[in-house]
């Protein structure tokens, strides 16, 4: 996250980041998240809440329970850093 410092500041969207910075350093939340409020309804793996959400780079979707949740299962099975980052590029980026 360190590393990303300086694109943050050279993008708009760093103003949304920033302020969770600290909390996401002292572990209070994760970067990504899931998308549902309630993903132990679906027998997820806990994670803390994230500044971003697994559904994030899917815009053009419309955003119900039953695609959300799906976007969670595949987040929560295939867990890769590199979905995280991708992620993170496409919400800096809007990618």
């Amino acid at each position: 996250l360190i590393a990303f410092l300086p694109v943050l500041i050279l993008r708009k969207n760093y103003r949304k980041l920033l302020p969770y910075l600290p909390v996401i350093l002292i572990g209070k939340k994760t970067l990504v998240g899931y998308s549902l409020e309630n993903p132990a309804a679906y027998r997820l793996p806990k994670i803390k809440k994230g500044v971003i959400n697994t559904s994030f780079s899917d815009k053009k979707m419309p955003a119900n329970e039953d695609l959300l949740r799906k976007f969670d299962i595949i987040y929560a099975k295939d867990y890769r850093l590199a979905t995280d980052l991708r992620l993170l590029a496409a919400f800096l980026f809007g990618k």
